[in-house]
């Protein structure tokens, strides 16, 4: 198996590149972070309110429809 040339492409969540799609737009990668709302899909989980955030990054309460269950997901800033 060859090496990622992209360094997204190196680290993969649910077979996705993790620094992908919030609604169908580009993760931010410079500047001002997108706001990701309640409503907003990341990957097949549907946020439904933000829990806290930190120096990582922040950590929303999300609902993933094929498990039916309610999780935490973080996404760590750059």
């Amino acid at each position: 198996m060859s090496q990622p040339t992209d360094p997204t492409d190196a680290t993969l969540v649910d077979g996705e590149p993790a620094a992908t799609l919030v609604d169908g737009a580009p993760a931010a990668t410079s500047g001002e972070p997108r706001s990701i709302e309640r409503g907003d899909s990341i990957g097949r989980y549907l946020v439904v309110d933000r829990l806290g955030a930190g120096a990582m990054g922040v950590v929303y309460r999300a609902y993933d429809p094929d498990l039916d269950r309610t999780l935490a997901l973080k996404v760590v800033s750059q």
